[in-house]
């Protein structure tokens, strides 16, 4: 069919907006967790550090990943030291030349995870497998229902697309979370 590139096209880019917004709820809805530790204002190495370290301090958890905003990650990536070498690896190198490059680097061990749901100058590290969950409505996965009889939508040939899915994120420790960064401070 010469419409299958099409309609494969529309459910990717849709399910890829649909995760989006999940992903953004999730994100606004823990960071908004009341209990949820502040840590230092301003995003750099020590600061990620002392922010795993008082995840472990406040539950005995260790953190697992470090949620941050595209733009502060970038900003940990261009950092050289006095010999101009980048700390977490060049373009095509690991740290200091060595190793095969890392798409996806560690800080301080933890695995980092960009999102634009993450307000730019702050970064969330927490123990995520141990301190929340999200949870799904029984028997429920995403639903996606097509119309043609919203409003005029018939008249003038058009189709309405609802995608749904019923979440919940379950944070059970807040304090297995650390906000660092200016945005962590003012909120």
């Amino acid at each position: 069919s010469t419409l299958f590139p099409y309609t494969t096209l529309f459910r990717s880019r849709s399910l890829y907006e649909f995760k989006k917004a999940v992903e953004n709820y999730l994100v606004t809805t823990l960071a908004g967790t009341s209990g949820v530790q502040v840590g230092q204002s301003s995003i750099s190495f020590d600061n990620l550090l002392k922010a795993k370290q008082a995840v472990r301090t406040a539950t005995g958890y260790a953190a697992d990943a470090i949620l941050i905003n595209p733009a502060d990650l970038e900003a940990l990536l261009l950092t050289k030291d006095s010999n101009l070498q980048y700390l977490l690896g060049g373009p095509a190198y690991g740290s200091y030349g060595n190793g095969a490059y890392a798409a996806n680097p560690r800080i301080w061990g933890l695995p980092v995870v960009e999102s634009d749901a993450v307000a730019e100058g702050q970064a969330i590290v927490g123990a995520f497998k141990a301190g929340s969950s999200v949870v799904a409505k029984a028997g429920e996965g995403l639903r996606v229902e097509v119309s043609n009889s919203d409003g005029d939508d018939f008249t003038y040939n058009r189709v309405t697309v609802r995608m749904e899915e019923r979440l919940l994120l379950a944070t059970r420790v807040p304090s297995a979370f650390v906000k660092v960064g200016t945005a962590a401070s003012s909120s």
